[in-house]
């Protein structure tokens, strides 16, 4: 019987951005990514949350964990993903569920100073 082992990696000392990135996942599930990254070698997925087209929304690294390194300002940002799935932009169930996440995420963390966002390049 295989064991998955929960990394703890170090929480962020401050909470500065929230980071939004569009790319095209076609429809992967976290357990899907987590695989993949497994598969290259890291431990875990870089973000913490991940947005489908659907709306519905899946937790990646605990949300007060450094994320990955390959992010900008990975040690004082939240990132999310946002699977485009295919579309051109997000999906209105997307955007909604990405409204609601952000919302919750600057109650959590009052020291937000912004949210920005990186579009899938064309």
């Amino acid at each position: 019987m295989r064991r998955v082992v929960k990394i703890k990696y170090k929480e962020r000392e401050q909470t500065e951005f929230i980071s939004v990135h569009e790319v095209d996942l076609n429809g992967k599930t976290h357990a899907e990514l987590v695989k993949e990254a497994r598969k290259r070698g890291e431990f875990d997925v870089s973000y913490h949350y991940l947005v489908h087209d659907t709306g519905t929304i899946e937790s990646g690294r605990d949300e007060k964990a450094i994320g990955g390194r390959m992010f900008p300002s990975y040690d004082s940002a939240v990132f999310i993903l946002c699977d485009l799935n295919g579309h051109d932009e997000m999906t209105d169930a997307q955007s909604s569920a990405l409204d609601v996440l952000i919302a919750q995420l600057r109650r959590r963390f009052t020291s937000v100073k912004g949210v920005f966002t990186i579009f899938k390049e064309a």
